[in-house]
Formats: C-alpha cells, structure tokens, sequence
C-alpha cells in the first residue's frame, strides 16, 4: 500500500514536471532565436516573450509540440519495459501536457484555443 501511494506522488510530480518543462521550453526556445523574455511564471504556468519576426514567434510557440513528438519513440519504449503501471501512465500523461498544452493560439493543443471574440 505504502508502494502504492509513494507512486502515485511521485506520478503526481512526474505530470507537474512536464507542465513546468513545457512553459521552460518555450522561454529557452524563445531567448534562443533572439527574443526577449520578460517573464516565466511556473507558478501560473505563463510566460511573457517578445519576438522579433512572426516566423520565429511561430517555432517558439511550437516547440514543445515539436520536441514532444521527437520524444514519441520513448514512449513507445517505456510501455515495452518493466517499469510499474502507474509511472507509464504518468510519464504518458506528462508528456500529453508537455507536448499538447498550449493555451495560446498557434501551439499544439488538446483544447481549443481561439480567443477571437
């Protein structure tokens, strides 16, 4: 039982891991091909960048997406090892939200993100 539950927190930790991930990828990717990045909120999972082209805005907006799918492979890996259930299903999961979390509109995402009124 006490396995059970120490599992699921660190399946818990693991999906946080990749929200984190997805909103560090986006100001590294961003600072990386010239923009400004003003601000990275882990907490509220946000962060504030100046581009300097619409081009290089697009990229930064998809390159959680972009590395997500690169890293398929592994997942397809750790589903054929002996790892436990629940750290597959958690690592599968961080990954949906690292990869497919967008909330802004020209990211990957599960949910719609039109904000046109």
């Amino acid at each position: 039982m006490i396995s059970t539950i120490s599992q699921l927190g660190i399946g818990a930790g693991i999906i946080a891991v990749g929200a984190v991930a997805h909103e560090l990828t986006h100001a590294v990717v961003g600072k990386l091909l010239g923009g400004r990045v003003f601000d990275v909120d882990l907490v509220r999972l946000h962060v504030d960048i100046e581009m300097p082209t619409a081009t290089r805005n697009n990229l930064m907006l998809l390159a959680p997406g972009i590395i997500g799918m690169a890293l398929s492979p592994l997942l397809v890996w750790l589903w054929t090892s002996t790892v436990p259930l629940v750290i597959k299903g958690a690592v599968s999961v961080a990954w949906v939200v690292y990869t497919l979390n967008g909330g802004t509109d020209g990211e990957l995402a599960l949910r719609s993100t039109n904000t046109a009124t």
